[in-house]
Parts: structure tokens; sequence; C-alpha cells
């Protein structure tokens, strides 16, 4: 009885084609993943950092502060205030000191006489005029050192409100010295005679009045 003869089969043989799809099929993955990979990087390298920053959750400030800094400065409008009835001694240096709990000040201005005195009003520029519209708001009808302030809006435009010579240092003026040197002082001629005139003509008048009522008298 002869012996049936068995094929001998190799295992390895078998197999590599089933490993060789395998790997063609991983190639073609690794291929989508690097394609896709690579579309992702050219999606996110068109992004700006402010989108790129909202969609990995970070807020990146940077940017956005330095446009809105330059913004204000650029474009800002500025608020000017009139303050009425002004306390004594509530002058430029007190004035900027309080009002600067609003926001940035660019100039104080307090109105004098000639002599130096302070009119009791004022003027306050705000670097930002939303900073004047509460500065406005808060202290108008407000009540310092006994006097109600009167705080508005200055709607006109003047060009030498904050430029014009101011004097911060009034010397007091001896009126009352100088009337009576005045007074005390040699009269001219004319001006003597014409006193003695005006004199003799008012005793007489009260001479007459006196002699309507029955008095003889003479002054």
């Amino acid at each position: 009885m002869a012996k049936k003869e068995t094929q001998q089969t190799d295992p390895v043989a078998e197999l590599k084609p089933e490993i060789e799809i395998a790997s063609s099929s991983e190639s073609d993955d690794s291929s989508d993943d690097d394609s896709s990979d690579d579309d992702g990087a050219d999606a996110v390298s068109g992004l700006d950092d402010a989108a790129v920053a909202a969609a990995s959750g970070h807020s990146v400030n940077k940017a956005i502060i330095g446009a809105s800094d330059k913004k204000k400065k650029t474009g800002a409008k500025r608020g000017i205030l009139y303050i009425g009835r002004i306390p004594h001694g509530f002058y430029e240096k007190e004035m900027k000191k309080y009002f600067a709990q609003f926001g940035d000040i660019v100039n104080v201005c307090v109105a004098r006489n000639k002599s130096g005195k302070s009119k009791h009003f004022g003027f306050i520029e705000f670097a930002d005029y939303d900073t004047a519209v509460v500065a406005q708001e808060t202290m108008n009808n407000y009540l310092l050192f006994g006097h109600q302030l009167q705080v508005a809006f200055v709607t006109d435009k003047v060009d030498d409100l904050f430029t014009r010579p101011q004097k911060y240092h009034h010397v007091a003026v001896p009126m009352r010295e100088k009337s009576q040197k005045k007074h005390d002082g040699k009269r001219p001629a004319h001006k003597v005679e014409k006193l003695e005139h005006k004199h003799a003509e008012r005793k007489q008048q009260k001479a007459l009045e006196l002699k309507a009522k029955g008095i003889d008298w003479q002054l």
C-alpha cells in the first residue's frame, strides 16, 4: 500500500500575502493621516493669533491690547468740564488731585481777576470723553465745603482756554492806605475853591430851612 504523499505548506508563504495587504492598507492610512496633518497645518498657519487662541481655549491679549491702545491714543475724544461755585482754597492743585480719581487729566484752569484772586469757577480737561461724562454726572450739585458745585460740559471751542496766562500768586493791594493817602494829600487850588463854594451853599440852605420853621439861627 503506497503511502500518500503529504504536501507540506510553508506557513510563512501563506501569511505573506496577508501581511503585504495589511502593510499596503496601513501605508494608505498613514499617507491619508500625513496628508490630513499637512492640510491641518496649512489651515492653522492661515489663521491669526487671535483665532488660534480662541480655538485652543487660551486668550492672547498682547495684540488686542496694543491695537486698542493705539486707537485710544490717536482717536480719543477729550472732554472739557466747567466747574462753578468753587470754594475758597480749592484751586488748580487741589482740583487736579481730587478729580484725578475719575481718570487722566490733561489741563486744569481756575479763572482769576487782575489781582490774582479766584473768581470761583474753572475748567478741567479730561483725556477721555467717557471719563468726563462720569465726572459730570457724579460731581454736579455735589456739596463741597459748603458750596454746591455746578458741573457742565463746554460745548463751544475756546482756543486759549488753557493757554492764557494766569496769576497764581496774587499780591494784596493796600486799598485802605491808598484811599487814605489820596484823601489826606494836598489838593489843587481850584478843587479847594470848589469845595468851599459847596460848603457855603449848604450853610445858606440850612439857614433858610430853620428860618421857615421860625428859628433865627446864624450858622
